[in-house]
């Protein structure tokens, strides 16, 4: 289910400076996330996309997942195709180093927030209860 009430994303690009695949970083908020086949679907995608990030399961539902530019968004489409009652990328940024070893699961808000200050990430993590901070992060540097 879309929401009716518009959602600001921050979208920011930056050189790689190589010639190699961009890398890129997308937050997503769930509503929730509860059943058994969509968290089996956000692990299991992301491992055969060779994606890694964090992800925090439970009532809100969160993901940060980065990767290759192509696999993260088609993480994202294939992802999206499952049925959501809210699913909404707040964040989509260029990245020029992946932050995260693998693909883990938080414990907690407090472990997620934790996991992302650890990765310099505290700023994405504030978009997730911030709207105004989004354009704070269109600006970042990673």
């Amino acid at each position: 289910m879309q929401s009716m009430f518009p959602i600001r994303t921050a979208v920011r690009h930056l050189s790689t400076g190589s010639s190699s695949a961009a890398l890129q970083l997308v937050a997503m908020h769930f509503h929730h996330i509860y059943n058994a086949r969509k968290k089996d679907a956000i692990t299991s995608l992301a491992d055969e996309h060779g994606l890694t990030g964090v992800y925090l399961f439970g009532k809100p539902g969160r993901v940060i997942i980065e990767g290759e530019e192509a696999r993260v968004q088609q993480w994202v489409r294939e992802i999206k195709q499952l049925r959501w009652q809210q699913a909404v990328m707040r964040v989509r940024v260029a990245i020029t180093r992946r932050h995260f070893g693998d693909f883990g699961e938080a414990d907690s808000e407090r472990d997620l927030a934790r996991r992302m200050e650890s990765a310099g990430l505290a700023d994405i993590y504030q978009c997730f209860h911030d709207l105004d901070a989004i354009t704070a992060v269109e600006s970042r540097t990673c």
